[in-house]
């Protein structure tokens, strides 16, 4: 949704002084980043716009660093360097820093209490949180262990994984109820999870508490990976059903801003 302005899009870019040959390094890497294939130097240079000695030079540079490699075929790609770096930065802390401002986002958008979740030990953590405007608010401790099977979070969670890995979660627990809407059925569970995989968003609709209804979506990092799920809850009257298609897209689009920021691209979504 293009009208919906996430705090990157609000940022302040007055004109400030770069270093170009900085710049230029990293639009090649970007540019070879972002591409189904490995570049040969004529067509990084004519993308970039530069002439193929400068960009030579610049490629030449990356390589001795790290972040792109050139194949035996003369073509670049990127380097192991940079998914090393990637693979560094994916600590709790830095994605909760990364999320909060998407956190603070959509429950502004909202006005209700919004969250982020990884998978530990079959149960899913709420890592961060960002309490709403609204007049009755939740109290979601960071820490929390919820059911995964029970909750959108979970579900969304549970939604990323193999068919094999579904099977064997639903082996190892007990889908027990924790209200009278809890899903008990391993083939309703199925049934929610094939549908969340296609719409990209899982419901908890009074599953784990029956007075709430809450909505998440994945966060993928570079790599495609799901790592995280990013959802609000707020009370049946507020997240009513009349609501939840505009409220979903609003959680998807905080989840896709999260995940452009970690460094993910559309292309790279996994099946």
């Amino acid at each position: 949704m293009d009208d919906m302005k996430g705090p990157a899009d609000s940022a302040d870019k007055a004109q400030v002084r770069t270093v170009q040959s900085i710049e230029r390094g990293f639009a090649i890497i970007d540019l070879i980043a972002r591409a189904d294939h490995a570049l040969t130097l004529a067509e990084i240079s004519k993308a970039i716009g530069l002439h193929t000695s400068t960009t030579f030079h610049l490629l030449r540079t990356l390589c001795v660093i790290g972040p792109v490699k050139q194949d035996a075929d003369k073509k670049y790609r990127i380097g192991p360097y940079i998914y090393g770096l990637a693979a560094s930065a994916a600590t709790e802390a830095n994605l909760v820093a990364d999320a909060m401002p998407h956190l603070e986002w959509l429950a502004n958008e909202t006005g209700e209490t919004t969250h982020i979740a990884v998978m530990a030990n079959d149960m899913a953590v709420i890592l961060a949180r960002h309490e709403g405007k609204a007049t009755v608010r939740l109290s979601e401790r960071v820490g929390a262990q919820r059911p995964a099977y029970c909750t959108a979070i979970g579900k969304t969670l549970l939604a990323q994984l193999s068919d094999k890995d579904i099977e064997a979660y639903l082996a190892r627990n007990k889908l027990t109820s924790v209200t009278d809407s809890t899903i008990t059925s391993p083939e309703r569970l199925l049934a929610d999870l094939k549908e969340a995989r296609r719409v990209g968003a899982a419901y908890d609709d009074r599953e784990f508490n029956g007075e709430l209804r809450c909505i998440a979506a994945p966060v993928r990092n570079y790599s495609g990976k799901v790592i995280a799920a990013l959802g609000l809850s707020g009370p049946l009257w507020r997240v009513s059903l009349q609501q939840l298609p505009e409220l979903t897209q609003k959680v998807i689009v905080a989840a896709n801003r999260l995940s452009a920021e970690l460094g993910f691209s559309e292309g790279k979504a996994k099946a």
